[in-house]
This record gives C-alpha cells, sequence and structure tokens, in this order.
C-alpha cells in the first residue's frame, strides 16, 4: 500500500499568507485545493506559478485567490424538470481546466490573463438534447481536402446468412478494384483476411493500402490502414457485394507521400521528437497526418514536420562540425589577445620606470639628505647603510657604523632565526655571522664592577643637580 502523500498547510504562491499564523489569527479563511494528479497538468501549473527557488510539486497547495472565479465549483448543478437547480458544496472544487493566473501580492506582470471559454448550453442553463448515435456502417467521417471514405453497403442484415472466410478466398482476380491488389491468409488468425496493395520504398517492401477483415457470425468487421496508420478502426459489412465496396472506395482513395528518411538522419533527431512522427517503409510522416489527399503532395504536417526536423539536423551537423576547429580558434584567440594585454602591461611598467628614473635623477642629494633627516635615527640608520651597500658590488668586507652593529646583535639576540630570514632573503642590509663575532670579541668584559657603567651614571647624574 503507497503511504499517503503529507500536504503542506500554506498557500506555495509567492507572497501569499493562506494557511500561516497570522491569516489564521486574523480569521481569513479561503479553500486551498491540491495539484492535479496529470503530469500534463502539473507542468502547466509550474509554468504559470512564479517561484524561481521551488518547483511546483504533489505536496504543495494553492489557494483560491489564485484562480478565476469561473474554474472554483462552489455548487452541485442538477437540472430538475428543465429548470437549474444548484445546490452548496461543503468543499469548493476546481474544474478540470483550472490554472493557477493571479497572483496579488507579485508585480502585475507574473498574473496572466487567460482566454475566455466559449459559453457552452449547459452554463446558459439550457437542457441537452440526445444526439444521434452514428453507426459505423451507415456513415464515416470525411477526411481532410473533401477525400472520403463512402462506402456502399446493403445496409440490412439478412436473416441466416452467415459471413465465412470461405466466402473472402473467392475475391480475387477481377473482382478485386485492380491488379494491385491481393489476397492474403492469415497464419495466426484463421478468421481474417488482409485485402493489401503493397509499394516498394528503397530497400524495403511496406503495405500501402491494408484492409483486414475479420469474419463473425452475421458480419464483416474490417479495419482501414493507409500507409500503416489506422483510417477507419471499425466498419461492419454484412455480405461480399460490401467488402467489394469497401474495397473500391479504399482504390480510389489518394495516398499522401509523406518525405524521405534518407534526407534526414534520425541518429541527429532530438529524442522529444519521436512522438511528432511516424515512419512506414522508407519514409516518415506527421503524427497528425491522416494518410490520404486529393494530390500526392505532403501535408502540411508533413511539411512542417520535414522542415522542423531538417533545421534540427543542420544545427547538430554544424554543432559538430564546427565543434573540434571551435575550439583550436577559440583558444588562439584567447592567447592572442592575453599576448595584446601582457605586452600593454609591460609598456606600462617600462613607461613608469622611465618616469621614476628621470624623476630620480632630477632630485638633488641636498634634497634627498633633507627628506632622510625627517626619519627616525634607526630609520636613518638603516637607509644609510642601503645606500653604502648600493654603491659596492657585495657586502663582504663592509664597515658598518658602530650604532647599526649593536642594533643587529641585539636582534639576533632576541631571534636569530628571524635574523638569518631577513639577512637571507636581502629585506635589510645586514652583517653576517662572523663579522657580528669579530665585533663581540672587541668588548672586554671582567667579573666585579665596571668603570665605565659608573662613569656614565655619573654623566647622567650631573645634568639633574
Amino acid at each position: 500500500m503507497a503511504k499517503p502523500v503529507k500536504r503542506q498547510t500554506h498557500c506555495f504562491a509567492p507572497g501569499c499568507s493562506t494557511g500561516y499564523v497570522s491569516a489564521r489569527k486574523a480569521g481569513v479563511k479561503r479553500s486551498v485545493f491540491t495539484v492535479p494528479n496529470d503530469e500534463d497538468r502539473l507542468k502547466a501549473w509550474q509554468r504559470y506559478v512564479p517561484r524561481g527557488d521551488k518547483l511546483l510539486d504533489r505536496t504543495a497547495v494553492l489557494c483560491e485567490l489564485h484562480f478565476e472565479q469561473r474554474f472554483i465549483v462552489r455548487d452541485y448543478t442538477h437540472i430538475v424538470n428543465g429548470e437549474v437547480v444548484k445546490i452548496p458544496r461543503g468543499r469548493p472544487c476546481l474544474t478540470d481546466d483550472a490554472i493557477p493566473s493571479i497572483f496579488p501580492n507579485t508585480p502585475s506582470y507574473l498574473s496572466k490573463k487567460l482566454r475566455q471559454k466559449r459559453s457552452s448550453r449547459t452554463s446558459r442553463g439550457e437542457v441537452l438534447g440526445k444526439k444521434r448515435k452514428v453507426n459505423d456502417e451507415d456513415e464515416l467521417p470525411a477526411m481532410e481536402h473533401g477525400s472520403s471514405l463512402d462506402v456502399t453497403t446493403n445496409g440490412e442484415r439478412v436473416p441466416g446468412a452467415s459471413c465465412t472466410v470461405e466466402k473472402l478466398e473467392h475475391m480475387k482476380g477481377e473482382k478485386l478494384p485492380s491488379k494491385y491488389w491481393s489476397m492474403c491468409l492469415l497464419a495466426d488468425a484463421p478468421n481474417a483476411v488482409a485485402f493489401t496493395v503493397c509499394a516498394q520504398d528503397g530497400d524495403s517492401v511496406c503495405f500501402k493500402k491494408l484492409v483486414l477483415c475479420s469474419a463473425e457470425d452475421t458480419c464483416y468487421h474490417c479495419v482501414v490502414f493507409v500507409q500503416g496508420k489506422v483510417v477507419k478502426k471499425k466498419v461492419d459489412v454484412f455480405d461480399v457485394n460490401a467488402v467489394e465496396s469497401l474495397l473500391h472506395s479504399i482504390n480510389e482513395m489518394v495516398v499522401r507521400s509523406g518525405f524521405e528518411q534518407g534526407a534526414i538522419p534520425l541518429e541527429r533527431l532530438n529524442s522529444s521528437n519521436q512522438s511528432k512522427y511516424r515512419t512506414h517503409g522508407n519514409k516518415l510522416y506527421s503524427k497528425s497526418c491522416s494518410g490520404m489527399s486529393q494530390d500526392q503532395r505532403p501535408c502540411i504536417h508533413c511539411r512542417y514536420l520535414r522542415k522542423l526536423l531538417l533545421n534540427q539536423a543542420s544545427y547538430k551537423k554544424r554543432k559538430a562540425r564546427v565543434a573540434t576547429g571551435y575550439r583550436a580558434s577559440k583558444k588562439l584567440i584567447m592567447w592572442g589577445r592575453r599576448l595584446r594585454r601582457e605586452k600593454a602591461k609591460v609598456s606600462e611598467l617600462k613607461q613608469m620606470l622611465a618616469k621614476m628614473k628621470q624623476s630620480n635623477s632630477a632630485l638633488s642629494e641636498s634634497n634627498l639628505q633633507e627628506s632622510l633627516s625627517k626619519l627616525p635615527e634607526k630609520q636613518w640608520q638603516q637607509v644609510q647603510t642601503c645606500f653604502e651597500a648600493a654603491k659596492r658590488k657585495g657586502t663582504q668586507g663592509m664597515k658598518y657604523s658602530d650604532e647599526w652593529l649593536l642594533d643587529c646583535i641585539i636582534m639576533r639576540m632576541k631571534s636569530p632565526k628571524l635574523y638569518e630570514h631577513i639577512r637571507k632573503h636581502k629585506i635589510m642590509v645586514l652583517p653576517s655571522k662572523s663579522c657580528l663575532n669579530k665585533y663581540v670579541r672587541n668588548y672586554k668584559s671582567n667579573f666585579g664592577f665596571n668603570d665605565n657603567v659608573f662613569a656614565a651614571i655619573e654623566e647622567k647624574n650631573q645634568k639633574y643637580r
């Protein structure tokens, strides 16, 4: 047993508050309707509901605000003694053709006005009369372009007459409409006889016209096929003469020619179009083609189908042909554009570098020293060391100031790894480890009090006296 679907309790439409707590507290009551079970109707609803974040599914519901009133059935309608009697329904329902098209809480362009349905006799309150039932043996519907199946039968059932296959087997030669007709017995259906007209389409042979007659006790059930399509599903005749009349009427029909299948490779067609055409022999026909006409030209449906299939096949052929060369040419164009952009960047950088060189050469030594004098003492020492290193080919054998050496010793004492990283990547001009060790060895240290320290303290205290 299938598990029941859990429906939503609020309206699926965007901006609608039906079913939410705020609407229930306000006392708003509206009828909600579930989505149709039919797949085609569900897809139609999905096209009309303007929600981009979520697709309408089986669990969703829509309230009555989004349907026109003509789609909502609120009463039971009965006709009693020629008068229309309406009884209120306990719960409204929707008509089979209902479409959600009104969305008041969204922009106006999302609400689509549907075409009004023509009023029927029942909607105007009129009583429908009984339609006359058309018997298959009395009348056959007219086909397009004026061609019709006009079957002349005896019309009356002869009492005691039997319809057997043996009587149909004698219909050979002159009794058939032309020399192209033939009578065939079916191995798996001993009570049936097939009258056919064959035609050759390319390498295959197919039935151009076929009349299948099944013998019953009192009549012959005839099914008419033209180009593989059933023209008439059931024609009941009561004797052999009526079968001959039926064959002559079928013989006078002009068959549609369709169009050749070889011009349109089926492997290049979309799978979605398979429901639009049918194949018979080596030709294609539209599903809407009746198979008969006044001339042998293809019908409007087949011509439209041929144009559609040719366009799709041509599109896929061009796409397959261009796909290989398109990538290479596209990459070549892309790399060419990238090369031009990089060349433009290099040109801009060269111009910027030339301007910087020109401005630096115009800068005088006095202006440079004036700018450097504004720096803090530590930064000024660093810049001076960088200038000294820039004048040399290498820093080996370079002499450093005592202040800068003292700062370098302190930096290396705090973090040897960071010191080596800055020196290795030339972030700052720093002396090597061996150079620092030489300068450290020049400092003399003894046990006890240092006279120099006391002398410096005495000098400092002189200022505060």
